[in-house]
Order: structure tokens, then sequence, then C-alpha cells
């Protein structure tokens, strides 16, 4: 027959389970929109200096009109 403890470490491991399957969703949400910001912070990066160049490129050529 189970005792007290046995029955006490059964509902502390089931509740330790799932508190662990909650957090490692967690993290892997966290982790996937972290990666989602950071790709869009990359393409504004990149359009920012094709802006940049194509601004430097037309100011360079106004100046030979």
């Amino acid at each position: 027959m189970l005792t007290e403890i046995e029955i006490f470490f059964g509902q502390a491991s089931c509740t330790l389970e799932a508190g662990v399957k909650i957090y490692s969703l967690r993290v892997d949400s966290v982790h996937s929109e972290a990666y989602k910001v950071l790709g869009g912070m990359n393409r504004a990066g990149q359009e920012a200096e094709e802006g940049c160049n194509l601004y430097t490129l037309l100011s360079s050529t106004m100046q030979f009109i």
C-alpha cells in the first residue's frame, strides 16, 4: 500500500513535469519571437543601407548635371 510520502512525491513529480512543459513552451515562444524581431531589424537595416546608398548615388550624380 502506498504511504503518504509516496503519494506526495507522485503529486510533486506530476506538478514539476507540468511546470517544466509550460516553461519550455514559453522559452520556445520567446526564442521564436526574438528571432522574428531580429529578422525584422535585419531587413530594416538592409533597407536603410540601400536607401542611404541610393541617396548617396543620386546626390553624387546630381552634382555633375
